[in-house]
C-alpha cells in the first residue's frame, strides 16, 4: 500500500509540473516494492517530463526484464519506442512479444502502432530495420 500510495503522489506531484516531487515519490514508491513494474514506470514518466528519453527507455527495459511474462511491461515499452523514440524496428519486436503474450488484448487495433511498426519491418523499401538497427 505504501507503494501504491507513493506512485499515485508520484503522478499527481507529475500532472502539476512538479518533476522534483514525482520523482522523489517514485524512488519511494520503487523503495517500498522493488519487484512493481509499476514503480518503475513511474520513474520512466518523470524522466520522459524531463526530456532524457534514454533513461526513461532504460527503466521500461528495466520493467521487461523484471516481468518478463507480463504482457504489459512489453505493450509499455513497444509505445514508448513507438511515440517516443520513433524506433519501428524496436516498436515491432517489444509490440510483437506482447501480443504473444496476451494476442486476445483489447490494445490491439487495426491500425495500431503494432500493425504500424509490422508494416515498417517488413517493406522492403523501409528503412526501419536496416543493419545495426
Amino acid at each position: 500500500r505504501l507503494a501504491d500510495r507513493a506512485e499515485r503522489r508520484s503522478t499527481k506531484a507529475l500532472a502539476d509540473g512538479d518533476l522534483e516531487a514525482a520523482l522523489d515519490e517514485a524512488r519511494w514508491a520503487h523503495f517500498f516494492n522493488p519487484v512493481s513494474a509499476d514503480t518503475l514506470f513511474a520513474k520512466a514518466r518523470v524522466a520522459e517530463s524531463k526530456g532524457v528519453e534514454w533513461r526513461a527507455e532504460r527503466y521500461y527495459i528495466r520493467a521487461v526484464e523484471l516481468q518478463p511474462d507480463n504482457p504489459f511491461t512489453w505493450y509499455t515499452l513497444g509505445v514508448f519506442e513507438f511515440d517516443v523514440r520513433k524506433n519501428l524496428c524496436a516498436t515491432y519486436r517489444y509490440l510483437n512479444e506482447a501480443y504473444t503474450l496476451d494476442p486476445k488484448g483489447n490494445q490491439w487495433t487495426k491500425g495500431g502502432p503494432l500493425d504500424v511498426a509490422r508494416d515498417a519491418v517488413n517493406d522492403p523499401e523501409s528503412p526501419a530495420c536496416a543493419a545495426g538497427s
